[in-house]
């Protein structure tokens, strides 16, 4: 249910990307649907493929596992849109940093507030 859910919000988020008018793209949205596809199914394949593999090293579930489970999903995606989407190595740098950064402040903001039972 959850690798659906992952897709279909990918899906949703890549048909309304593609309806924004903006000269910067670094992806084309002519065939959206593929792209969305791409985005959910690398991003849900990555988180899948980071939780087997933690648990074939010993790690408990719910135990943090850095940078992997903030960057699971950021590495999966990317790799499934690697061929559609216009990439340098500066842009991929930037979204791992950002992806990261911004993993870790979110989870810890949502413990600060209340949303999160841990701080990771």
């Amino acid at each position: 249910m959850g690798f659906a859910a992952g897709v279909l919000a990918a899906l949703l988020t890549t048909g309304l990307q593609s309806r924004i008018p903006w000269t910067g793209r670094l992806v084309t949205y002519d065939d959206w649907l593929e792209l969305g596809l791409r985005f959910g199914a690398g991003a849900m394949a990555g988180d899948s493929i980071k939780s087997f593999v933690k648990r074939r090293v010993g790690i408990a579930p719910g135990r943090p596992w850095l940078p992997w489970d903030q960057l699971d999903f950021v590495v999966g995606a990317l790799a499934l849109v690697a061929g559609r989407a216009r990439l340098s190595w500066s842009d991929l740098a930037v979204i791992l940093v950002l992806s990261l950064v911004g993993h870790i402040v979110v989870t810890r903001l949502a413990y600060w507030i209340g949303i999160r039972d841990v701080k990771w």
